[in-house]
């Protein structure tokens, strides 16, 4: 087994970086599909989705100042879209935040 970490970069004038720590075996492949990635614990699971639910909100935070931007730019209905977003991702943080707490 091998030990990884991964780093994310994103396309929003700053990069981020995310260690993810686990193990998995190369070369597993089954018809057609690998499992190298696969997580091989809820515990693994558990702590993705505790990033996961940082990151967003990390996300949640600048697409709010760019709505706030967009109103200064008299820019209403594309800062309204905006906040539609951030109110799905924030709807979606609730459904990951349940199923952290559930492996958790």
């Amino acid at each position: 087994m091998s030990h990884h970490t991964h780093d994310h970069h994103h396309g929003h004038g700053h990069d981020h970086h995310h260690p993810h720590d686990h193990t998995h075996d190369h070369g597993h492949d089954h018809a057609g599909h690998s499992h190298d990635a696969l997580l091989k614990s809820t515990v693994e699971v558990a702590k993705f989705l505790q990033y996961t639910l940082q990151h967003n909100a990390h996300h949640e935070e600048e697409l709010d100042n760019l709505a706030h931007s967009l109103d200064h730019l008299e820019k209403a209905a594309e800062a309204a879209e905006i906040r539609a977003c951030i109110a799905e991702l924030a709807d979606v943080n609730r459904r990951l935040q349940a199923l952290y707490e559930k492996l958790s």
